[in-house]
């Protein structure tokens, strides 16, 4: 898209393969023609148009074959000239004056070789690399005294960049090699490669500081090859033997520069004196680089090009770079832009944070003394407003503390309305006569007659579109899932307002992925957090708006980068407040601190792509499913090597596996296929795998079944994607219940078959649990699944059947203390090594009479009226049934009359058949 262009320039085309033009948030600074091209000139960059009052300044006595400004100070600039210095200048000035350079200080080599480029480093305050002959100079701008650092090379250097850390130079030498070196370490020989096969100079340029964690180890370089055909090529700095990819580039004579943006993962090439911009997206994996497209940026060929960093650019209208061109008279910009349908909003999702503008990650000294470290990323908002990493972390401690503080109001009145964490169990143990009448009578399962219902349609959200990729969570209030479109919207409902969605196309959802959304997890504490996990490799975390009936897409959320591929688990911890566990196709499973933004440490590395993770009661364990189907039970506090753990191959089939942690014991229950393709789950002991404590074959499918464990009833619902039924299985002695149940169990752990449940309508693609504590206890409602299809969101309840009169007792004997919306620990503590039982609370109504509180008397006479009620139906089947006798016994009469009727009447004929009646003798009729 054009704008308005700095113009009436006099811009020197000096024989360099630096860069004549260079750009901050603030500034634009280029090579002047001015003291016979020794000069630089600088325009602010919110005042384009003509530059009639330039003043370029110059204190170099050859001409100027690079610029660039401070990474760490949009006002700091240095030259780099053909007389063997670097010269170091501040620009001043309010915005409606003309720029002032005002010369700082001069850095000379000790000869006079041409310096061909002056590169900062981009972590570390005040360093700048001169890039001269065979040498790289280090100078540290605050001292000004002697380099403080020396680096030689055996051949001379073309270009050179900083890797992102500041750990190393990669540079581009005059023998067509690469080179990357430590310049701390001068003694250290540097690890050369060749780079491109042609004579033709190149330039090389580092992938940058991003969220995109893997380009940081990639550099890009130009050159040709034998043919002179122009290319571009790509190398991983962890290991330049060989470059990554190779790229020709159209023909052409002239140099190519390439321009990085890292923040979009955008690469521009544009040919010294040249008028066409080549624009690639870059990725980590192949073929690394997506050709975006190729303009003309005017009529004027190209002596330089440079990029305004993304807090520079407009990023209300979706403008994600800013290419400027330099002309022989003028500067003009090329703004990319991203079409969105709203520009009223921020879009987070194509504005990840950035670099930091403001502030160096490290000092001089300490980068001297061996410390590296990449820049901090700051959102481009704060930037935009001079707000930097140190001013944007106090903002989020003082907000931590206010979110803290009012944490611990609301969950100290939760605790005060539910019950303490107790150190025993709450459920019922049996008695040695309960075990003994068990093996007499059998187990009998309490929900073995459970019966499922779909609400009604008005009571379901339907008219969806979701995304390509099934995922759906919920909470007691809402629900989330991904939702067609650009990038990986997502879209959250309310559960109480159900109904159509009218305009789904124009639907609000939450923007913040770059590409479609694998898996979403609501915070189980009730505080309005959603974690999303995408194919961009990252995670988010939302904080949605107290009222689920608000629109939620301007909701704030946190970018967590560190995974390196896509990201398709998510799962908050059940315990911790604002600790999160992330599992991507990467094989890793990583946890992090959402409070802080930062990753908490890696709890699995170099494994297969995880299919399934789930927490213990308590958090203090994990259990993993890889795609090979082996599970791994583990501490994800402890170290890498021994966070190891447990392994087990669990099912045999080639199908992915799934797997649940049974309640508060040590049992994990896993859902998978046999080798013959026959679907099955089995229950193992999470201290000792090697055999399972049980099998339970289902039947035969196409997927794997996937658990949803009610764990205060030892309940388990299985769903299979693509089909309609819902299995429900009781497994022994997991039920949390106080009541003393009918028959005890004997073998913990076997499980029970109770019922299926067939879902009406369109097959399931997804299912989730809604919370316990949202059920309606007046139905013996035991279990509420949210269902998701191509098109509807439908809530199934199921219920177990009860007598009319203990209709209005609270059924304790189903509904046992249930997790409290309130955390037992903070993240820190548990990373610290903490455990501690979840707060639980009851979830009896105000002013409601338990079951087990009922008087005996009642119980007594109800069983009374029992059997009053048995005993007369009976009666009434015994009187029915003597009725039935008679009237059976009146026909069988009637028909023997009628026989005897025909016998003796004599006005019937009955023909000659042998079958016929015989006739009586005349002496037997009575006269």
């Amino acid at each position: 898209a054009p704008q308005a262009a700095w113009s009436e320039l006099r811009a020197a085309d000096a024989a360099s393969g630096g860069d004549l033009v260079t750009a901050s948030a603030t500034h634009l600074a280029f090579a002047e023609q001015g003291a016979g091209g020794a000069a630089v000139g600088v325009v602010r960059v919110d005042r384009p148009g003509k530059q009639a009052d330039l003043r370029p300044e110059s204190c170099q006595q050859g001409a100027v074959l690079d610029l660039a400004f401070s990474p760490h100070d949009p006002a700091l600039l240095s030259s780099a000239a053909a007389d063997g210095t670097v010269a170091i200048w501040r620009a001043q000035g309010d915005s409606g004056d003309p720029v002032a350079l005002h010369h700082r200080v001069t850095l000379g080599l000790a000869s006079s070789t041409r310096v061909v480029c002056a590169r900062w480093s981009p972590s570390v305050e005040g360093i700048v690399a001169a890039v001269a002959g065979k040498k790289a100079v280090i100078w540290d701008v605050n001292r000004q005294a002697e380099p403080v650092a020396l680096a030689k090379l055996s051949a001379p250097l073309q270009d050179a960049c900083w890797l992102p850390a500041s750990n190393g130079i990669i540079s581009l030498n005059t023998d067509r090699t690469i080179a990357l070196f430590d310049p701390r370490h001068p003694g250290a020989s540097a690890e050369t490669h060749e780079a491109h096969s042609g004579r033709a100079a190149g330039r090389v340029v580092s992938g940058g500081t991003s969220t995109h964690g893997q380009l940081e180890h990639y550099v890009y370089t130009t050159g040709t090859n034998l043919t002179r055909d122009r290319e571009l090529a790509g190398w991983d700095v962890r290991n330049l033997s060989h470059a990554i990819f190779r790229a020709k580039i159209g023909g052409g004579t002239s140099s190519l520069l390439p321009v990085v943006v890292p923040d979009t993962k955008i690469l521009f090439l544009v040919g010294k004196g040249e008028t066409s911009v080549r624009a690639y997206e870059l990725s980590h994996s192949k073929p690394f680089v997506f050709n975006i497209s190729t303009v003309s940026s005017g009529s004027a060929p190209a002596l330089g090009v440079a990029t305004l960093p993304s807090a520079a650019c407009d990023y209300m209208s979706c403008e994600v770079a800013r290419l400027v061109k330099l002309t022989a008279s003028a500067i003009e910009p090329l703004r990319v832009e991203i079409p969105r349908r709203s520009k009223a909003v921020f879009h987070e999702e194509i504005f990840p944070p950035s670099a930091d503008l403001y502030n160096a990650a490290l000092l001089a000294d300490e980068w001297l003394g061996g410390a590296e470290a990449k820049q901090q990323l700051v959102p481009v908002q704060s930037l935009a407003q001079g707000i930097g990493a140190p001013q944007v972390a106090e903002l989020a401690r003082q907000t931590a503390a206010r979110e803290a503080a009012e944490e611990e109001a609301r969950q100290g009145r939760a605790v005060r309305n539910s019950t303490k964490p107790s150190t025993s169990p709450s459920a019922y143990i049996p008695n040695t006569v309960d075990k003994r009448m068990t093996r007499i009578m059998g187990y009998v399962p309490k929900f073995k007659y459970a019966s499922g219902s779909a609400a009604k349609r008005d009571l379901t959200t339907y008219n969806l579109r979701p995304g390509a990729v099934a995922a759906l969570a919920c909470n007691s209030d809402r629900f989330a899932l991904p939702w067609q479109g650009g990038g990986g919207p997502i879209f959250v409902g309310a559960l109480s307002n159900p109904g159509k969605i009218d305009a789904p196309e124009q639907a609000p959802v939450l923007n913040g992925h770059t590409k479609q959304v694998f898996c979403l997890d609501f915070s189980p504490f009730g505080d309005n957090l959603l974690a999303s996990g995408s194919d961009d490799c990252t995670v988010r975390a939302w904080r949605l708006p107290p009222d689920p009936h608000v629109d939620p897409s301007e909701s704030a959320s946190v970018c967590l980068a560190g995974h390196q591929s896509s990201v398709r688990i998510v799962k908050f911890h059940p315990n911790a407040k604002k600790l999160l566990a992330s599992a991507s196709t990467d094989g890793t499973v990583r946890l992090w601190d959402v409070r802080a933004g930062t990753e908490a440490g890696v709890a699995l590395e170099n494994l297969p792509p995880v299919t399934s993770l789930d927490w213990a009661w308590n958090g203090s364990h994990m259990a993993v499913m890889d795609r090979d189907n082996v599970m791994h039970v583990l501490d994800p506090r402890e170290s890498r090597k021994a966070a190891a753990g447990v392994t087990q191959r669990t099912h045999l089939g080639a199908k992915p596996c799934n797997l649940c942690w049974l309640g508060d014991t040590s049992k994990v229950l896993t859902s998978g296929c046999a080798r013959m393709g026959f679907r099955e789950f089995s229950v193992w002991d999470g201290r000792k795998l090697g055999t399972p404590v049980n099998t339970t074959k289902i039947g035969a499918g196409a997927v794997s079944y996937e658990p949803l464990f009610v764990e205060e009833n030892g309940v388990v619902l299985f769903f299979a994607r693509g089909e309609n039924i819902i299995h429900i299985y009781e497994l022994e002695d997991l039920s949390r219940a106080p009541l003393k149940p009918d028959h005890p169990a004997t073998e913990p752990f076997k499980p029970h078959k109770c019922t299926e449940y067939v879902a009406p309508g369109e097959p399931t693609s997804h299912a989730a649990l809604i919370p316990r504590r949202a059920l309606d206890t007046s139905k013996a409602e035991f279990a509420r699944v949210l269902r998701l299809t191509p098109s509807v969101v439908e809530p199934i309840s199921f219920t177990i059947p009860r007598a009319a009169d203990i209709a209005e007792y609270f059924a304790d004997d189903i509904y046992a203390e249930t997790r409290a919306p309130a955390a037992a620990l903070k993240g820190a503590e548990w990373l610290a090594g903490k455990n501690a039982r979840p707060v639980l609370e009851s979830m009896m109504p105000p002013h409601a009479k338990r079951l087990s509180k009922r008087d005996p008397k009642l119980a007594h006479a109800a069983l009374r009226r029992g059997r009053e009620n048995a005993a007369r139906f009976r009666r009434e089947l015994d009187e029915e049934e003597q009725r039935r006798l008679e009237r059976d016994e009146a026909l069988e009469r009637m028909q023997r009359l009628a026989v005897q009727y025909e016998a003796y009447n004599p006005n019937l004929s009955t023909g000659t058949s042998k079958n016929a009646a015989v006739p009586l003798e005349d002496d037997d009729v009575d006269e």
